[in-house]
């Protein structure tokens, strides 16, 4: 399913989408930014996918390991989500989802670690 864009934001992006067409490769980070560029006129052939890694040689502070171990202790179903909080991600939906779970797996524990638009909403929903 293709995004709807209006003709005004088509026109006003002519220019950026002349250069990104006359490129040799334009990177993408995610497959949803991927889709858009395709959607708003982009050469598929020339989009390129390379997603955000971790550093892996940072080491994780041991206040935060422990604070981790204690919110998981104990915890056999343990879902964890690491993402930016956008509507578009349905976080909201996985919190309802595992409250349903509970029924069936009581000592399930969902974790979202992340950031974003949507934080303070899924924080009151989740309580």
């Amino acid at each position: 399913m293709g995004a709807i864009i209006p003709s005004f934001v088509t026109f006003s992006l002519r220019p950026v989408l002349s250069v990104l067409n006359n490129v040799d490769h334009v990177v993408a980070n995610s497959n949803y930014t991927k889709n858009l560029a395709i959607d708003l006129g982009v050469d598929e052939k020339k989009i390129v996918l390379i997603n955000p890694g971790i550093d892996p040689v940072i080491e994780i502070p041991k206040k935060y390991l422990d604070e981790a171990e204690q919110i998981l202790k104990g915890k056999k179903n343990r879902l964890i989500t690491v993402s930016r909080f956008d509507k578009r991600k349905n976080h909201e939906k996985v919190i309802m989802a595992v409250r349903n779970l509970k029924e069936i797996y009581p000592y399930i524990i969902y974790t979202c670690i992340g950031y974003g638009d949507e934080e303070e909403k899924l924080k009151k929903i989740s309580n």
